[in-house]
């Protein structure tokens, strides 16, 4: 059971085993994690405590990467994906980002969230740099990206 509505907070160092746990059980890449990087993780848990969705926000400046959204597979179709994107987003917009970017090979879910098709060699070169760009994620991933207002709340 989640609580409606879920419960997000900032991964601590505590939560990296049962973050890695899931991304390797959906098949996102997690080998660049701890490599140092600006990396921000937010989690959800199920009432027990499991931790059953996390996202990532990469980066530093305006412009920065959306990565590792992961939902439990017994627990998709049921809205915790888009509130963690919802909240990476707005965690975003509080630390000044302009424009979110990301690689999925399910962009589908994206395109309705206000996400849209851009070339690989568009994406500014301190987004492009990263590990999930230069060799953590398949060349046939769609290349996505995202303006964000900031005149806008979260929901």
């Amino acid at each position: 059971m989640i609580s409606d509505p879920p419960r997000i907070e900032t991964a601590t160092g505590t939560d990296w085993p049962e973050v890695v746990a899931l991304l390797a059980g959906t098949g996102l890449p997690f080998e660049d994690l701890g490599e140092g990087g600006a990396l921000e993780v937010l989690v959800v848990r199920d009432d027990a405590g499991r931790l059953v969705g996390c996202v990532g926000l990469e980066g530093e400046g305006s412009q920065r990467l959306i990565r590792s959204l992961a939902v439990a597979p017994a627990l998709r179709g049921h809205g915790l994906g888009s509130a963690l994107l919802a909240a990476a987003e707005a965690r975003a917009r509080t630390e000044g980002v302009t424009t979110l970017y990301l690689l999925t090979l399910t962009p589908a879910f994206f395109d309705h969230r206000g996400y849209h098709p851009v070339a690989r060699d568009a994406v500014p070169e301190a987004v492009a740099a990263s590990a999930e760009f230069e060799r953590l994620c398949p060349g046939d991933a769609a290349c996505l990206t995202r303006a964000l207002d900031p005149a806008v709340e979260a929901t």
